[in-house]
């Protein structure tokens, strides 16, 4: 900081040395006082300083130095000195000037000033220990009200610069209370703002809402903490924050803010027993698969029946195929909707978002997502679903155990619902003693599958065929000769116009197509096509429609495929809910339908079997659930909350699908389960 009053400053410095001896010194021709002298030569200096001619004021306070280093504006001449080059950044040069005023005049005014000058250059150079030390030196020797608070805003820098953001924190808030400009002082407001609201632990923010309770920045750190609490899912410490800040800062500006989101914190305790969440996309690109599983939750819900004594009240959200939407969903079925439970979401991309929500909220969802992992989020978390290693399970299972079947091959579409079903079919052939002969991947847009037909057969590196072309060349030399030696002509012409055609090398006994039936019409004739025949043919439940029986006719005949639901099944429950599903609709339901209109079912057979009152009763009614008969078989939940399935397993005879049985699929064994066995 300057002198406020330079010329004041130097009468003062004279009056001082009045009564002192007087130095005679000569002046342009004239004897006169040194001091006299100093101050005619200081001031022009002074003045060029004032109007920021810095080039012009560094000559003349070199000059009163060197003419006149025993006066007392000496002292202050090197301090200015420092100030100019401080001002333009050459900061050495200025420690230089503040570093000779303490060694040559330690008790002048100006030493106090040139300790203060040094300490900025330390934090200009990045020395924050050596600014905070010599600063707090000087704060405990006493400053003036300007020095002080520029003291203390300095200190506050050096400390976050060493990202030391609690103790730069009080620092501020000292300099916020000591500055008396409004403008610094309201800059620097903004600044604690800043670093409570970005850079302290939940810890740290604790100690300054409670050092500060009742005044700045106390009440920003209270409503922060209540903030962070809430959005990390810690509803208890969130509420105990609100209150706090209610208590205190009832007539604060965020006072209104603060007063909805405790009143919504409070209502997650509520819970009505007939009410349903659903999170499902309904519109978007993917809303036709939630129409579909709305339907069958609609169906089970019976919410076309009128006259039904105990209804079940549906609270429906469209995630719209959005995770942050359907994590929003999930907190509005609790905090405003009061659900006992929630059903979904379907999609892998927004499961994972609503799951967490669900779990820190401690309300049970049943998802129809088959994200693989997702039951390990929490105990709240079940899913009911068809996954891609059950099916691996129920079809290599059936493979082996009935058909007695010991070598595999598998032709997948490159994309994931393919090669998670593709890995899944592998280890489980592996795991069961099987072999796996061969896996070829194609592009989700191939037609023509020759190529990974070919490899997977030998018919593509035919150079690994060598010895086999080479006997076959000699036979084929063998006929010729004897055909001329009997003077057979057509044959002999007939012969030598032969290629060498190598059979397939059929080494599998089953080919394994994890795709939809559009792609599996295409793949089974271009099998024909290339002999590879008296394979037996396994698919997935993509594979389930009628249009697989009107457009592979004939190639797809014996094939085996599995699936948790067959609408042409011939078992009571799944005929009842296909007719009422179509009386209501007038349509088929798919898998979507029929898994959601089991889950609905599930729960409200918990809820209505007794004694379930709370979100925690239908949890644990839920893990213990086993063997409920559903449209989708027998469904069970383990104790990690995936399901356990009995998946159906169907054949295609001619122009029907036929019903094999139900194999039942327990769940995966999560990693940690793996190595607890």
């Amino acid at each position: 900081m300057g002198w406020k009053n330079p010329t004041i400053i130097i009468g003062l410095i004279v009056a001082l040395i009045s009564c002192a001896p007087t130095r005679m010194v000569v002046w342009e021709g004239k004897e006169m006082p040194l001091e006299e002298a100093a101050r005619l030569d200081f001031s022009p200096a002074e003045k060029a300083f004032s109007l920021g001619k810095y080039d012009e004021a560094l000559r003349g306070f070199k000059l009163v130095g060197e003419r006149y280093p025993e006066s007392r504006l000496a002292p202050l001449a090197l301090l200015r000195q420092g100030q100019i080059e401080f001002k333009r950044d050459n900061i050495h040069d200025a420690v230089s000037f503040f570093g000779r005023i303490i060694e040559k005049y330690p008790g002048s005014p100006e030493a106090l000033e040139a300790r203060l000058q040094l300490a900025f250059c330390d934090h200009r150079l990045g020395l924050f220990d050596d600014t905070i030390q010599i600063l707090k030196g000087l704060l405990d020797e006493g400053l003036d009200p300007d020095k002080e608070s520029l003291a203390l805003y300095t200190i506050g820098e050096a400390f976050g610069k060493l990202n030391r953001h609690l103790d730069s924190l009080r620092w501020f808030i000292r300099a916020w209370k000591a500055i008396p400009d409004p403008i610094f002082r309201e800059a620097t407001g903004e600044m604690i703002k800043e670093i409570a609201l970005t850079k302290l632990t939940d810890e740290e923010l604790e100690k300054i809402a409670d050092e500060n309770k009742g005044a700045f920045p106390g009440d920003i750190a209270t409503f922060q903490l209540s903030l962070r609490y809430l959005d990390a899912r810690k509803y208890g410490q969130a509420e105990r924050w609100f209150k706090e800040f209610m208590s205190i800062y009832g007539s604060h500006e965020l006072a209104p803010r603060a007063r909805v989101m405790l009143s919504r914190i409070e209502r997650r305790g509520i819970v009505k027993r007939n009410s349903l969440g659903v999170v499902l996309p309904l519109s978007g690109k993917f809303g036709a698969f939630g129409e579909k599983a709305l339907k069958g939750i609609e169906l089970a819900a019976r919410v076309f029946d009128p006259g039904q004594k105990d209804p079940i009240e549906l609270m429906i959200r469209d995630s719209k195929g959005v995770p942050s939407l359907a994590g929003e969903a999930v907190e509005e079925l609790v905090f405003d909707e009061g659900v006992l439970a929630i059903i979904g979401p379907l999609l892998s991309v927004t499961s994972e978002t609503a799951a967490f929500r669900a779990q820190d909220l401690g309300v049970p969802m049943i998802s129809l997502s088959q994200k693989e992992g997702l039951t390990q989020i929490g105990k709240n978390i079940l899913r009911n679903s068809v996954l891609p290693s059950q099916q691996a399970k129920a079809l290599v299972g059936y493979a082996m155990d009935s058909l007695g079947l010991r070598t595999f091959a598998v032709l997948y579409p490159r994309d994931p619902y393919g090669e998670e079903l593709m890995r899944a079919v592998i280890e489980e052939v592996q795991a069961r003693g099987g072999e796996m002969k061969g896996v070829e991947g194609y592009e989700t847009y191939q037609t023509d599958f020759g190529e990974q037909i070919k490899k997977l057969v030998g018919l593509y590196y035919l150079d690994l065929r060598d010895e086999e072309k080479k006997e076959w060349t000699k036979r084929r030399k063998e006929e010729i000769e004897a055909l001329k030696e009997r003077g057979e002509a057509a044959k002999l012409k007939k012969l030598m116009k032969e290629q060498w055609e190598p059979p397939p090398m059929v080494d599998f006994e089953a080919l394994v197509i994890p795709d939809y039936y559009d792609k599996v019409v295409l793949i089974a004739p271009q099998l024909a096509y290339y002999d590879v025949v008296g394979v037996q043919l396994l698919g997935s439940h993509g594979w389930n429609s009628p249009k697989l029986l009107e457009l592979g006719g004939r190639y797809v005949d014996g094939a085996v495929f599995v699936d948790g639901f067959y609408k042409d099944s011939k078992r009571p429950e799944v005929r009842a809910f296909v007719e009422d599903f179509r009386k209501e609709f007038s349509e088929d339901p798919d898998i979507l339908s029929a898994l959601a209109y089991d889950s609905v079912n599930i729960i409200m057979s918990v809820v209505r079997s007794g004694s379930v009152s709370t979100r925690e009763d239908v949890r644990q009614r839920l893990s213990g659930l086993r063997n409920y008969k559903g449209v989708t078989g027998l469904t069970s939940f383990g104790v990690s909350g995936e399901v356990d399935k009995s998946l159906g397993l169907y054949r295609i005879e001619g122009r029907h699908i036929e019903e094999i049985e139900a194999v039942r699929t327990p769940p995966t064994p999560t990693e940690g389960q793996l190595q607890r066995q």
